[in-house]
């Protein structure tokens, strides 16, 4: 399986370091292709795309508003390949309308939901044992400002989003959203969206983002029939409270959800997994967020 990756930056780095331990653990996967102009070692664009014919994969990890246009390219050169673009998937939703004919090609980077506490507690929802979900409430903050983008709703509210949409099986309905500019430079560090869902509780979603906090925070908390789950993405903990009982920690396997997101483009590869996070889900968060 040749994988080829499209921006080594922050995030892309992130991508190459996961891939180099995939090639030892999986037989046959191998990075053969890398492209980033800004790195001089693969700066050469017509290089990497005389390798795209090869290429059973690529991971897009540039920056957003090139997603869209490097996609394309890519396909028109090789409309079998599978294609992983990092979140969010473009900040132009005009152009997401372009991708529609590969729906079966491209999966979108929302690591959150690999997170092994988010799956657990999708996995309780699944199975009935969470029922009747009435709030959702997130926290995504931090004092570190985004490296490619200057909204923070773009930049981590559309995870949280995203997350609560996968949760709950639905999409919002409704919803309103806050932006400030709390340092006055043009920048949108704090963000705050309520909302509710289309489902048959019209269950609430309270979302708050920001780049201008003293601490780093990232929990869920859904609030059901049986009492409320109390999720915590760093710690990859889940905790649940039920009415008129003793808190309870839920066992939650640990792993990189780097990893598990790369370990599932490689199933989505070789046609054994759907696409995880399609273009309609992402462009769903972009929508909402925006």
């Amino acid at each position: 399986m040749n994988i080829g990756i499209i921006g080594i930056g922050n995030m892309g780095r992130n991508h190459l370091r996961v891939c180099r331990k995939l090639e030892n653990t999986l037989t046959g996967f191998n990075v053969t292709a890398i492209y980033d102009p800004a790195v001089k070692d693969y700066d050469n664009k017509e290089s990497f795309l005389n390798k795209v014919p090869d290429l059973h994969g690529v991971i897009v990890a540039t920056p957003s508003d090139t997603h869209v246009e490097i996609c394309l390219e890519l396909l028109k050169i090789n409309s079998d390949l599978k294609i992983l673009v990092e979140k969010p998937i473009d900040d132009d939703l005009s152009k997401v309308a372009l991708l529609a004919p590969y729906e079966e090609n491209i999966t979108v980077g929302h690591i959150e939901r690999f997170n092994p506490s988010v799956r657990k507690l999708k996995a309780l929802i699944d199975s009935k044992a969470v029922t009747e979900i009435n709030t959702i409430r997130t926290r995504r903050l931090n004092h570190t400002t985004s490296r490619s983008s200057r909204y923070v709703n773009l930049d981590l509210l559309v995870h949280d989003i995203d997350v609560a949409c996968f949760l709950i099986g639905s999409k919002l309905k409704s919803r309103q959203i806050i932006k400030n500019q709390t340092n006055r430079d043009g920048v949108v560090d704090h963000s705050i969206l309520i909302g509710t869902f289309d489902n048959p509780s019209s269950a609430a979603l309270i979302a708050e983002a920001s780049w201008s906090e003293p601490e780093k925070i990232r929990t869920l908390e859904l609030v059901c029939s049986e009492g409320k789950y109390c999720l915590d993405y760093v710690k990859q903990s889940l905790v649940f409270i039920p009415f008129g009982g003793q808190k309870q920690d839920i066992n939650v396997n640990k792993s990189e959800p780097l990893y598990e997101e790369l370990a599932y483009f490689v199933q989505f590869i070789r046609g054994c997994s759907p696409n995880g996070c399609s273009i309609e889900d992402a462009a769903n968060a972009v929508r909402q967020v925006s």
